[in-house]
């Protein structure tokens, strides 16, 4: 018996014919994003409960639906990412999205081997310098003597001197340490390292002499077969081991940069990443960033975020989509050159710490005893997207962002402005309207409750850009904002305590909030 008409949900499913898979999927998608994010979720769905191992999409609406190859794509991949997340799928492992589309984000061709080659060259020549004999400028350049220490005894005769000194003597030998170290470990030290080496070599009083070890002894022997160049340290125990201790650390950063450059200039003979700028043209990535989308690709990560120069932010996804966007720094920024992190303290009488304090003193009657504008590339680069996820779901009208107070340690500081605001910490003072990071919208709430002073009687408060977004009441149960309707993948943004009036509110995505100001008072 057959049944004719439309399915409600507009999905039904058909034999394969000719095709190698089990089952063909037809759905109506109506060139519409909110129609595909939903639509996709129920074909995952309805793949998983038949137990499917993989599905493949095509970039639906693509033709004649007149939707781009991007905004199709995304909200495809913006249906399937929440609907893994909740679904949790023991069957379906893979899931393919096909574009035919002329911009292609990768090219395996020939654009960074010379660069690549170069590196392999210049880490080869390091390794040769490092195993090579050493010169005799090299091998005294820092032989290191303390100045003697005089002890004057005054006893009752000779003998009683002799034995004095020769008790000293003991005790001196006994607590003396000697600890060696191969000369070729003070080559791979830059030249900060190498002057705190000798710093705290002259500050502790440790001796350094420069020794060459037999070849026919048991401390081992060079390549030559003519000794070992070493380095003896000698000292009190606990100040030679914390040298020695600092010159393995620095040993090993060095070579793990080392065992990185090969890596990435290896890879990079092999597998070549390009992106095509605004003009069309393609342009090689940097070694280091070639090897980070590769190893991000071999591992099968949905997808990756790398950074180009000047200050641009890319996300690439790797079932079919890549967007680079242009993140601007904030125009009233210092210029960070090099620099991916920076603090700048604002002067008492320019109008930005004018404003800021104006708004601090709105609800307080603390003294201020500085503001610092907090300059953090990545976290920036971060929010920037979050609030651009974010404006596209809710439009303008509903983004609701907005600069709100939050009250720390001085212990704290470093973590939220080198990483984020730690949700892991929710919890630890109150979690009334949800276990996430709370903002007040009134400064003095922040700086009366969660602002502990430290040692001098300082305290401190972040001035925070937060994206609030649509937003409910939460309360103590809530580990993320609930769905605002039937579709549990359109949810709330953030929690308040009132709905009409708030007075705080709870984020619990990382890059929801950005730490701009640092507001030390007293």
């Amino acid at each position: 018996m057959f049944s004719v008409g439309v399915p409600a949900d507009l999905i039904h499913s058909t034999q394969p014919g000719l095709l190698g898979c089990k089952e063909i999927i037809h759905a109506s998608f109506k060139s519409n994003s909110d129609v595909i994010r939903k639509t996709c979720k129920k074909i995952l769905n309805l793949c998983e409960s038949k137990g499917f191992g993989s599905v493949a999409f095509p970039a639906v609406n693509t033709g004649q639906g007149g939707l781009s190859p991007d905004t199709a794509s995304k909200a495809m991949l913006d249906g399937m990412a929440s609907t893994i997340r909740d679904m949790n799928p023991t069957s379906l492992s893979l899931i393919r999205i096909v574009i035919m589309q002329e911009a292609s984000p990768c090219s395996v061709g020939v654009f960074g081997l010379n660069k690549a080659r170069q590196q392999l060259k210049k880490i080869g020549k390091k390794c040769s310098r490092l195993s090579a004999g050493l010169s005799k400028s090299d091998q005294s350049f820092m032989s290191l003597k303390p100045q003697p220490t005089v002890l004057r005894v005054i006893s009752c005769g000779p003998d009683v001197t002799k034995a004095v000194k020769r008790d000293l003597e003991l005790i001196v030998q006994q607590e003396l340490f000697e600890r060696t170290v191969d000369v070729h470990s003070f080559h791979k030290l830059d030249a900060m390292e190498l002057d705190a080496v000798q710093a705290k070599i002259k500050v502790t009083g440790i001796s350094l002499e420069h020794k060459t070890i037999a070849s026919g002894t048991s401390r081992g022997r060079d390549r030559s077969g003519s000794g070992q160049d070493v380095y003896v340290l000698k000292g009190l125990k606990e100040d030679v081991l914390s040298v020695t201790e600092l010159i393995n650390q620095s040993v090993q950063r060095a070579l793990e940069e080392d065992l990185t450059e090969k890596e990435e200039a290896l890879c990079a003979l092999t597998i070549q990443w390009a992106m095509k700028d605004d003009n069309g043209e393609w342009q090689e990535l940097s070694l280091r960033e070639n090897y980070m989308l590769e190893d991000a690709n071999s591992q099968e990560k949905v997808h990756t975020m790398f950074t180009l120069p000047p200050y641009k932010c890319g996300i690439l996804n790797f079932l079919g989509v890549i967007s680079a966007i242009a993140l601007e720094l904030p125009p009233h920024w210092e210029p960070m050159h090099n620099d991916v992190f920076k603090k700048v303290e604002l002067l008492p009488n320019s109008q930005e710490y004018q404003e800021i304090a104006g708004g601090f003193h709105k609800t307080t009657t603390y003294k201020i005893h500085k503001i610092e504008r907090v300059q953090n590339m990545y976290l920036w680069n971060a929010f920037s997207l979050c609030r651009q996820r974010i404006l596209a779901k809710n439009g303008p009208a509903e983004l609701g962002e907005m600069f709100l107070y939050h009250g720390t340690s001085v212990a704290s500081c470093d973590c939220i402005e080198r990483d984020r605001f730690d949700r892991s910490y929710a919890g630890t003072h109150a979690a009334l309207y949800g276990k996430g990071v709370y903002f007040a919208v009134n400064a003095k709430y922040s700086a009366d409750r969660y602002s502990p002073a430290d040692q001098s009687g300082m305290k401190r408060l972040y001035v925070a850009r937060v994206l609030t977004g649509r937003y409910t009441v939460g309360n103590s149960s809530m580990k993320a904002p609930p769905p605002r309707g039937t579709d549990r993948t359109d949810c709330f943004d953030s929690l308040v305590d009132n709905q009409q009036q708030p007075a705080m509110f709870v984020i619990f995505h990382d890059d929801q909030a950005y730490p701009e100001y640092l507001i030390t008072f007293s």
